[in-house]
């Protein structure tokens, strides 16, 4: 899925100067695993850190408010170990389809209670930023990804791998962040020599 939003940020023509993207990837990982990738990573000059994960988690752990004080650790302990990191931007977390040979999501009954957590997760970390009211922490909504009741369905490889983005899922996406990220560069006095991280 990685190389694929760095395929669609291309395609999207992303074009800043200095504009580095480090994709740090765990198959299906959690924030456990993730935040070791994190660790061990080479790339200490990142001024953004943009955290697309969680889902995972909730396939383990049916405690959203949990799930979202583990994502919000993790933003912070990145921004301890990573002086030059400005801002992390943790991504809203995505509904999913269910497939019958899907270990954790086999039944329709599984994906309402997965998207009902994943709706639960999402409000508990808006909550808890509002409360912090750390500027450098955002929560950041995907337009057009899960803003009606079945939007999800339009961007997961149905009916082979509902649990997936499909083309359209992950060209949204890559477009989403691509408006983030300009947005930020808008935002910075010189509007170059930014390095981005990617989590996923």
């Amino acid at each position: 899925m990685i190389q694929s939003q760095q395929h669609y940020l291309a395609f999207h023509k992303l074009k800043v100067d200095q504009v580095v993207c480090l994709c740090t990837e765990k198959s299906g990982g959690t924030i456990y695993q993730v935040k070791a990738l994190l660790r061990d990573s080479k790339r200490k000059d990142s001024q953004i850190l943009i955290l697309q994960l969680g889902e995972n988690d909730i396939k383990k752990d049916t405690n959203p408010k949990e799930i979202a004080r583990k994502l919000i650790s993790l933003a912070y302990s990145y921004l301890d170990d990573h002086p030059h990191c400005k801002k992390v931007y943790i991504g809203q977390l995505l509904k999913r389809h269910f497939a019958k040979h899907n270990k954790y999501i086999n039944t329709l009954q599984q994906s309402l209670e997965f998207n009902i957590n994943i709706a639960a997760t999402n409000h508990h970390i808006q909550k808890s930023l509002k409360r912090l009211q750390d500027n450098r922490i955002t929560y950041f909504h995907h337009k057009d990804m899960n803003d009606h009741r079945h939007q999800h369905e339009e961007i997961v490889n149905l009916p082979k791998d509902p649990i997936h983005l499909n083309k359209t899922g992950e060209k949204r996406l890559a477009r989403s962040w691509r408006g983030m990220l300009l947005n930020f560069l808008k935002e910075e006095k010189e509007g170059r020599n930014i390095r981005i991280e990617f989590s996923s």
